[in-house]
């Protein structure tokens, strides 16, 4: 089966409403999606926003994707497919996290660090949207955004100055610091600072 066949078969709800009229998968385009290169059509995207479509699709998923795939791989693309479309079935502060996310690099940073940049007092929202696989904890206890969920949140929670003012404001309120100590973070009931000079 050919990647616009296959896709066919995975969004047939989508394919089958109005909302595709004189949509069709063009084969370069779909290459680009299955290799990174290109986000998933709008169209589509705001199709399965509603849970409902959302079942459909597992459904979908369940009777013609994962019979073509070994029993290991399964949950992965299963939940991983899933996830993509449930965006906004996350609360407002869990997508305000998710739009500052963005702005940071790839290898991370500490979570606890980060949700003092976002002047919240607890990890509660952070570690929801870990468990549900929205952000990665990484080996060396730093979290951030997986590329390709990056990508969707970029798109979907379009990060600005405006919208990330908080995680800015905090950020310069730092780089205004220099040559004063701060408290950076605790380890082991030992206070670590930074100096920057």
């Amino acid at each position: 089966m050919s990647q616009p066949e296959f896709l066919y078969e995975i969004f047939e709800d989508f394919m089958d409403s109005p909302e595709s009229k004189d949509f069709s998968f063009d084969n370069g385009l779909v290459c680009r999606w299955m290799t990174g290169q290109a986000k998933i059509s709008p169209k589509i995207s705001t199709y399965y926003v509603k849970p409902s479509k959302q079942e459909k699709l597992a459904e979908t998923i369940q009777q013609n994707l994962l019979p073509l795939m070994t029993d290991c791989s399964k949950a992965t693309y299963y939940n991983h497919i899933l996830t993509l479309f449930s965006l906004y079935s996350i609360s407002q502060e869990q997508q305000d996290i998710m739009r500052d996310l963005c702005f940071l690099p790839p290898a991370g940073i500490s979570a606890r660090i980060f949700a003092d940049w976002l002047g919240q007092t607890t990890l509660n929202d952070i570690n929801d949207l870990i468990e549900t696989g929205f952000i990665q904890a990484n080996t060396r206890h730093t979290t951030s955004l997986h590329p390709m969920i990056q990508e969707i949140a970029l798109s979907e929670t379009r990060p600005s100055v405006t919208t990330c003012h908080t995680l800015l404001d905090s950020l310069q309120k730092i780089c205004l610091m220099h040559g004063t100590e701060v408290n950076y973070y605790k380890k082991c009931s030992r206070q670590r600072k930074i100096s920057f000079t």
